[in-house]
Order: C-alpha cells, then structure tokens, then sequence
C-alpha cells in the first residue's frame, strides 16, 4: 500500500483527472457514463468516500435537508428528477404532496425569485426561524431521501467537495463535518473541487434557465393529492404560488 503523501498524491491527481472529463460532459443525468456530470460527480464523491470515511455523514443524518437547507433547482436538473417522483409508488407520492402543502404551503411565496429569504441578525434566512426545526425538504420522507438516485447537484455535491471563493477554499458540508476534518485531518487533506462542475452545470442549462428552489417545482406539478403526469419546465411561479396557497387544506401563509 501506498504510504500516506503517496496516496494523497494519488488522490489528488485522480481528481485532477476527473475535471478534465468535464468539458466534455453533455448530459445531467442522461446517459451516466463519463459524458454525464452526475456521473462525473459519482465517482469524485467516491473517492473522497473510500479515502476519507470518517467525516462521512452518519446514517440516517438529514440535517442538510432540512431548516434554510434547500437546494435550488434548474429546468435541465428537474427534468431527470421528475420521473423519479412520479415513479414513485402512490401511497409514497401523496406522502410527498401532504408535506409539501403542509410544510412549505404557508411560506411557498418566501422562496420565489426575488423575495427568497430575510434578514436576520446578519444572517440571510429562507424560512422564519420560529420554523427551522420543523421545515424539510418535502421529498424527505420516513427519514430518508425518496429519489437519492436521482438527487439534484447541489444534494450531490454537499458533503464531499470543497468550494473556491475569491481565492479562498471552504468546506462545501455542513458545519458538523467541516469542523471534524479542520480540527482532525491534515491541512494538505485533499478533495474534489466543485468550482469546475458548477461551471459545467451552468454552461449545459445555457441561457436565461429557469431556476427556483425544489419545493416550488414540486407545487408547480401537484394535482390534488397527487402529482400530474406532466413535466412542466418553464412553470409560471407566481401563478403557482397563488394557487397553491389558495387551494383548500394548505395551511394559512405567514
């Protein structure tokens, strides 16, 4: 076996490797072979796995599905998600469609574009804060992720990748996690950066995509008590917003 600043070494190279797959990538989750940028992800993330497992999140751990934790969501991401949801067995989608109305229905007209998010004590909240505790994604359903195979990016990436900001590299993870690995691994520790798949996501959606965070999809496609047929990728989010919070047994808005 390698000794340790090998495989570091190692390590850092197949990431290297792995980004220069990114140009090109074609597809989000189309064809999952080395032109798929979720496949790309897959296998930096399992590399950063098999190499580092102890800053894995624990099992069963959904912190970052819930409270401001909300991943946005664009059309080309939404059009592979959706046959997941409605793939999903009846009784799991009602599920879906209960918690969505009850849960994010009183506050569904917070995370339109625009208007997503306030001030509070210098921080930029999503959900009021009196409800952080009991919000969730509303795809998080008996403590488990009901289309992890099919999570969107920004679910992929969180957890495994590091992130360059105006020079600096963070920890793309939660604060749990990034303070295990600062106070227990090396400084030289080495992960994926996310910087060139995003980029990579950006230049597929092209121009002018339509982006909104996950439960306005999700409302944008509910019928009654369950989900239509239908894949709508350019959804008229006011309108839906109105008419969801409008619709009978949605709770009253904030």
């Amino acid at each position: 076996m390698p000794d340790l600043p090998e495989r570091r070494a190692n390590v850092s190279q197949a990431y290297d490797g792995l980004a220069r797959l990114l140009p090109g990538v074609q597809n989000v989750g189309d064809s999952w072979d080395e032109k798929d940028l979720y496949w790309v992800m897959e296998q930096a993330t399992q590399i950063s796995q098999a190499v580092h497992p102890e800053f894995l999140c624990r099992s069963g751990c959904t912190t970052c599905c819930r409270g401001d934790s909300i991943p946005i969501v664009s059309s080309i991401e939404w059009r592979r998600l959706y046959p997941h949801i409605y793939g999903l067995p009846e009784g799991m989608r009602r599920l879906i469609v209960r918690q969505a109305r009850e849960i994010w229905g009183p506050i569904l007209h917070m995370l339109l574009k625009g208007k997503a998010g306030y001030e509070d004590d210098g921080r930029l909240r999503i959900v009021p804060k009196e409800l952080e505790a009991t919000v969730h994604c509303p795809l998080l359903a008996y403590g488990k992720c009901s289309v992890y195979l099919a999570r969107p990016f920004q679910c992929r990436s969180f957890g495994n990748f590091a992130q360059s900001k105006k020079g600096d590299m963070s920890l793309y993870m939660c604060s749990q996690a990034s303070q295990h690995i600062e106070e227990t691994f090396p400084a030289d520790t080495a992960l994926p950066v996310l910087n060139p798949y995003i980029m990579t996501l950006v230049a597929l959606e092209g121009a002018n995509p339509v982006v909104a965070m996950l439960p306005l999809w999700i409302a944008a496609h509910i019928e009654g008590p369950d989900f239509s047929q239908t894949c709508t990728l350019e959804p008229d989010f006011e309108a839906v917003v109105k008419r969801f919070q409008a619709t009978p047994g949605t709770p009253s808005k904030h």
